[in-house]
């Protein structure tokens, strides 16, 4: 630095001593700095150097030797004992912004120059320097593991978002085609909220608010997505809390499951099917004798809770033999289905159960009917089959095919079985066959 006296812009002189005195105290503040720092004057004339300094550029010489050198044969000495280091001290466009320097060794420096004035004069620029290798090698290293990172979540068949708060912060290319957008972008700053369909919002929110409490990835959930265009699509997710831009989210990855919930559906629906014609006569088209069982055993137990009383009809079609061997077959199978069908219309209640027995043989379960109301539907069932008019040349009781019917009801307690309940309307009917057929007897 020059310490002869100068004139400043406004022709004032500026005394030397107070220069000399400010740069003392400025060298007194940087000599403990962690980072190497070198002071020039305005002439690029070295004025202080630290010890850090020293040790970072691998000077041997004593620190006193170099102020009042030029800058470039610092350079000189620098990159005769470290090759790499010429050209370190030029002057930085931005000051107070770090810049870096790779030197032929691999050492990674940050620099930083920031400007020294006094009283708008120019004094010079004091240079800081700090050895970043390991900080940025570990730096660079992340950078290449998320952008390595990034490229699987582009390339992954599947679509990928991640959201904070119920907010999508990112999402890769998958999630465009899937909800039919222009572009992924559409979707960020968005509620994820918004993209489930409303019935499915409960459940959403249960998973999302389990993952945040268990911290830990959740099994995969699924949710009908809406999609740009209106249409739906199912999805199936999974969550994990992740920590995104130092804020924490969830990592959601997402799965088309639309075409196997169709397949879902249609095996549920061919269960169901199969569930059905194992319940139902094959001929009649009515409940059989195994869905019977299964409906009378659950009637039974209900009623022994709720102390209600339960009715059973019995009842079969008269001289049916005859009449098949007159009508021969079909036209017997077409009187089953007939006297089935008007069995069924003519019970009012959707409780009220009919099933085919056993060849001509009906049976009905009449939950909460006490005998008396046993006997009046039995009475109503008998006379809708007799004005079907049928006609029956064969049957001994009328010109047209008749019913002989038998009730019994009780009230079921755990004492009892359902058994007992059958056989008193099969006695019942048998009753009413014995006394001339086509007719109802109460047990």
């Amino acid at each position: 630095m020059s310490f002869n006296q100068d004139n400043d812009r406004n022709g004032t002189s500026t005394s030397l001593s107070d220069i000399e005195k400010k740069l003392i105290r400025l060298e007194s503040v940087v000599e403990h700095l962690p980072a190497a720092v070198l002071i020039e004057d305005e002439n690029r004339t070295i004025v202080f150097v630290n010890d850090q300094f020293l040790q970072l550029f691998r000077l041997t010489l004593p620190r006193e030797s170099l102020i009042g050198l030029p800058i470039d044969e610092v350079q000189q000495l620098s990159e005769q004992d470290r090759p790499g280091t010429g050209g370190l001290f030029k002057h930085l466009l931005k000051p107070n912004i770090p810049d870096e320097l790779l030197l032929k060794d691999g050492t990674i420096l940050e620099r930083i120059c920031s400007p020294i004035a006094s009283d708008e004069l120019n004094l010079g620029s004091m240079w800081q320097f700090r050895d970043v290798t390991e900080k940025r090698r570990a730096l660079y290293a992340l950078r290449e593991s998320e952008e390595r990172y990034r490229k699987l979540i582009e390339l992954c068949p599947d679509p990928v978002f991640v959201h904070c708060e119920g907010i999508v912060v990112f999402a890769n290319d998958k999630v465009k085609e899937y909800l039919r957008m222009e572009h992924a972008e559409e979707l960020l700053g968005q509620n994820i909220y918004n993209l489930i369909h409303p019935d499915d919002h409960e459940s959403s929110i249960n998973l999302i608010k389990n993952a945040a409490q268990k911290n830990k990835p959740l099994e995969p959930a699924e949710a009908r997505i809406v999609r740009k265009d209106g249409s739906l699509i199912n999805m199936e997710f999974s969550l994990s809390p992740i920590t995104y831009n130092g804020q924490e989210a969830f990592l959601g990855i997402g799965r088309d499951v639309t075409e196997r919930k169709q397949q879902e559906q249609k095996l549920q629906e061919a269960n169901e099917m199969l569930k059905r014609l194992s319940h139902m006569d094959g001929l009649t088209g009515i409940p059989n004798r195994r869905y019977f069982d299964e409906t009378m055993y659950r009637e039974w137990k209900r009623s022994a809770r709720n102390s209600a009383p339960l009715s059973v009809i019995m009842l079969d079609i008269d001289y049916f033999k005859d009449y098949n061997d007159y009508y021969g077959h079909q036209g017997g199978d077409a009187c089953l289905k007939l006297v089935a069908e008007t069995l069924t219309n003519h019970l009012e209640r959707n409780t009220d159960f009919v099933s085919r027995f056993g060849g001509e043989e009906f049976v009905i379960i009449l939950p909460d009917t006490p005998r008396s109301g046993a006997a009046f539907v039995a009475e109503r069932l008998r006379k809708a089959v007799e004005d079907l008019a049928i006609p029956h040349v064969r049957s001994n009781v009328s010109g047209v095919v008749t019913i002989s019917v038998g009730a019994a009801g009780v009230v079921p307690n755990s004492f009892s079985e359902p058994q007992e309940l059958i056989a008193q309307a099969d006695k019942a009917l048998y009753q009413a066959k014995q006394n001339g057929r086509n007719q109802v007897k109460l047990f």
